[in-house]
């Protein structure tokens, strides 16, 4: 994870990923901004103050019938400050320490933090299940899911001087009973991967993984944990579903969520203030959020159910449609992931392995060196191939004004065999 978030302004850490690639927009594009750089709420934003993703959703409706209870988000990300208001009265538990520590004296680091070090992840958090209560009589960051729990595993703080800290936090997030794991940040293999082992692992265990898209490179990088076998890929649109010219248009990416000109809380003033941010970061946790109260919706369906009415409800526009997805039966489907294809790791081999596996050790093998990347592959469960050139139709959007069009790649047609390997130096 050696490259510079763009959200972040850190050195070291997950790269949280602003995409580019070819994806362009009917009107005016929205420009790419710093993730998390505290600019200010302008009076003439068009995002509702940054609240679009909550009102030109519905989101208020859906949520007279799910709210995410019962359903348990394992955030991995940066420290966190969980005593903003808009987490306030959550179902919140922190994992201390964090998963790095000091490099001079190998002291753990905490998991909590009320400077910069915590922008990431409690903006994550509070978007997922936000209270919508702010400082000083100010409208705070609404959740999509708010009953839901969270779990916050903090492995990304500058210097970490830990290996494989992603990794650790991911089983660690399976013991403790997480059922979706938000991953918003870029692996490049570095010291803090997650290796195919440890997502072999959570999917034989029936736990959902969604992951951002990287903003760097092209369609063609081996970006993880996106890239990995079975993982939701998410990009991000703005209001009125604007895409910015820089969203990558990789194999990886499976759906579009709202992650532009989303209002997070921000350090400034001590933590009174708030900004608007842009990225997949945000579109990853509204997905996980998403998929939360889907689920909650529907307790008695699997992991692998949720997944499928995710593939069947989102068009081929690329977009999640959340009033479906929540509607949607999702026992009506197989129980089998629809994001595992046949040739990409780890392998459906691998993760039907995995499951006599009974103790949650982090994998210390080799990379395996096989060949980059696999020939083109058809969905397992004889889904379309999701070319997805496609125009956002004014039926299933008109609710929200959204006028764009996309053009998205799902992963499956260059979708790579290698892996970071499960420890780098």
């Amino acid at each position: 994870m050696g490259d510079k978030a763009d959200d972040l302004g850190r050195t070291r850490g997950p790269a949280i990923r602003r995409a580019h690639g070819t994806a362009g927009a009917a009107g005016a594009l929205l420009v790419a901004a710093t993730l998390c750089s505290a600019s200010a709420l302008a009076a003439d934003d068009p995002s509702d103050g940054g609240l679009w993703y909550y009102t030109q959703t519905g989101m208020a409706d859906i949520q007279q019938h799910t709210t995410g209870e019962g359903i348990t988000i394992a955030i991995i990300d940066t420290p966190i400050n969980p005593d903003v208001p808009d987490l306030q009265g959550t179902d919140l538990t922190v994992h201390e320490p964090s998963y790095c520590v000091d490099a001079a004296s190998q002291a753990a680091l905490p998991a909590t933090a009320t400077d910069d070090s915590a922008l990431h992840a409690t903006g994550l958090a509070a978007l997922i299940a936000g209270t919508g209560v702010g400082s000083n009589g100010t409208a705070g960051t609404r959740g999509v899911a708010p009953d839901a729990s969270l779990l916050a595993y903090a492995v990304t703080i500058s210097d970490c001087g830990t290996p494989n800290t992603a990794g650790k936090a991911l089983r660690e997030a399976i013991a403790d009973g997480a059922d979706i794991v938000n991953m918003s940040f870029h692996d490049t293999g570095t010291e803090m991967s997650v290796s195919a082992e440890d997502v072999a692992y959570a999917l034989s265990r029936g736990v959902i993984l969604v992951a951002s898209s990287p903003h760097e490179g092209s369609s063609a990088i081996s970006a993880y944990p996106v890239s990995y076998n079975g993982v939701v890929g998410v990009e991000s649109y703005g209001p009125g579903g604007v895409l910015s010219d820089l969203v990558e248009t990789g194999d990886f990416v499976d759906v579009l969520a709202p992650g532009d000109r989303i209002r997070k809380p921000d350090s400034a003033n001590d933590w009174t203030s708030y900004a608007l941010t842009d990225g997949s970061s945000s579109a990853t946790a509204f997905t996980s959020a998403a998929l939360a109260l889907a689920w909650s919706a529907h307790p008695d369906a699997t992991s692998n159910q949720i997944l499928q009415t995710l593939a069947h409800t989102t068009g081929t526009d690329g977009l999640i449609n959340l009033d479906t997805l929540v509607a949607d039966d999702p026992t009506s489907y197989p129980d089998t992931n629809p994001y595992i294809t046949t040739d990409a790791i780890p392998s459906p081999q691998d993760i039907a392995n995995a499951t006599t596996q009974t103790t949650p050790t982090t994998s210390t093998t080799d990379d395996p060196g096989t060949d980059d990347p696999a020939a083109p592959t058809s969905n397992t469960t004889g889904l379309p191939g999701w070319v997805l050139p496609a125009a956002i139709t004014a039926t299933l959007l008109a609710a929200a004004g959204i006028t764009t069009i996309v053009l998205l790649t799902r992963r499956g047609t260059t979708n790579p065999t290698t892996p970071p390997g499960g420890h780098h130096g």
